[in-house]
């Protein structure tokens, strides 16, 4: 549909609308750092969107992003903005907690911009204190941590007598070894005169003699004696004294006579 030659005019472009706003600023009292400029080139307007964000969470109840980028959008339309109109365009918004607002907002604005950073002191003291609070606190768990290390390495050691027997004796130290206990790295043992390998007392008792000799064979059990001699094993009269008779007896062959009626 044609538009019928009808164009739309922008608040700034109508009177009306103008003289509204010249009619709020006469009859509104600002605060007098108002009249100070802000050169919005020297501030770092990152740093203050949580803190714009906060106050308007706490002005309205809820968080409104459209309010949010509405004062970012007026602090970047130009290098020096006025905080007066912005005051005025957010007082829709904001309604009695625009002044105190923009009160505090523009006191910041005029902090950060003699800042070599563009952030306000009192922020960067903030979060030194913070950087320093959370240090300290990780240090303090690090302390707690070697306190239960160290703890649990004591209860140790006195629960295995006293004597290291515990932990580190892969370093070479051995039962009492180290400098600790006035002894050498010999793995706690001295001068062997036996077989250093054996640990035991009785083992050290026993003479040189003990540990050279060689122990004899294993005993093995006899073997059972066969029931009939093996000499005789292949013999005729072996083979002849249990091996069953199967030759046809008179018996048989009347039985089976009887049985089909065949003469066999």
């Amino acid at each position: 549909m044609p538009d019928a030659g009808l164009t739309g005019v922008s608040a700034e472009k109508d009177r009306k609308y103008r003289d509204k706003d010249l009619a709020t600023l006469r009859n509104t009292k600002f605060p007098p750092h108002f009249s100070t400029a802000v050169d919005m080139r020297r501030v770092n307007l990152t740093v203050f969107r949580g803190w714009v964000t906060d106050k308007v969470v706490e002005a309205l109840g809820f968080e409104d992003d459209i309010v949010v980028e509405y004062v970012f959008d007026m602090l970047e339309s130009t290098h020096f903005p006025d905080a007066r109109h912005v005051q005025i365009s957010l007082t829709g918004f904001l309604e009695k907690h625009t002044a105190g607002f923009m009160d505090e907002l523009w006191t910041l604005l005029l902090q950060a911009q003699k800042s070599e950073m563009g952030i306000p002191p009192q922020w960067l003291e903030a979060k030194k204190k913070e950087i320093l609070a959370k240090r300290e606190h990780d240090e303090k768990r690090q302390r707690e941590r070697d306190d239960i290390r160290r703890g649990y390495a004591d209860a140790e050691m006195r629960r295995d007598g006293g004597s290291g027997r515990g932990r580190g004796r892969g370093r070479g130290r051995g039962r009492g070894g180290g400098e600790r206990y006035g002894t050498t790295r010999d793995n706690g043992y001295g001068d062997r005169k036996f077989n250093r390998r054996s640990r035991s007392p009785e083992y050290r008792r026993r003479s040189p003699e003990y540990h050279t000799r060689r122990s004899p064979p294993p005993r093995r059990s006899p073997s059972p004696q066969p029931r009939h001699p093996r000499e005789d094993s292949r013999t005729p009269e072996y083979r002849q004294r249990y091996t069953r008779d199967r030759s046809v007896t008179p018996e048989y062959r009347e039985r089976a006579r009887r049985r089909v009626g065949v003469q066999i």
